[in-house]
């Protein structure tokens, strides 16, 4: 009775601290992949910027109705609404931040391309990453560092492949990195 008692009252536990984190939000703050915006919806920020200062991740370019900050809550989700419903988004102008590398890849990038991305949930635990490819003619900065990207999205068919692409009108390397995993 005793062993009930408790498995039960560790079962409303559970529950309850479950339950805490669960509040309600403004479901217009950010896209989902699971709720695309009408044609003349306008997609809001991941998060509220406040004013002054330029710290990575948690302060960026205010938004307005054609630009899209995309921010560490929702990172990945956003950039997979983007990539199905590019037609939403081609007109808008899209800040991100995350690391500058290289991808490169045999078939496809042979020479490499560059990419702004963060580290996120794969196959095998967080092996995988999401980000954009980036059309950008300035000087590359260095493998790693933390960028800030600003550029318009377009989807590149290379084959069989559709890629994710940020037409860059700027980038900035930023001293102060932010979240380099992501899980949503």
């Amino acid at each position: 009775m005793k062993h009930r008692f408790a498995g039960v009252v560790s079962l409303a536990l559970c529950g309850a601290i479950m339950l805490t984190g669960c509040t309600a939000e403004d479901s217009s703050s950010a896209p989902s992949s699971t709720s695309a915006p009408a044609a003349s919806a306008t997609p809001g920020p991941a998060f509220t910027v406040p004013s002054g200062g330029t710290s990575a991740s948690t302060q960026a370019p205010a938004s307005d109705e054609n630009t899209l900050v995309i921010g560490e809550k929702l990172f990945i989700t956003q950039i997979n609404e983007m990539y199905y419903n590019i037609e939403n988004y081609e007109d808008k102008t899209i800040v991100v931040e995350g690391m500058y590398g290289i991808f490169k890849d045999e078939a496809t990038y042979p020479s490499g391309v560059p990419i702004v991305f963060r580290y996120g949930p794969g196959c095998c635990a967080n092996d995988g990453w999401g980000g954009f490819f980036l059309h950008y003619d300035g000087e590359p900065p260095k493998e790693n560092d933390w960028i800030r990207v600003t550029g318009k999205p377009e989807i590149v068919i290379n084959g069989y492949y559709h890629d994710l692409y940020l037409n860059v009108t700027s980038l900035e390397v930023l001293t102060e990195r932010g979240a380099e995993t992501v899980t949503q």
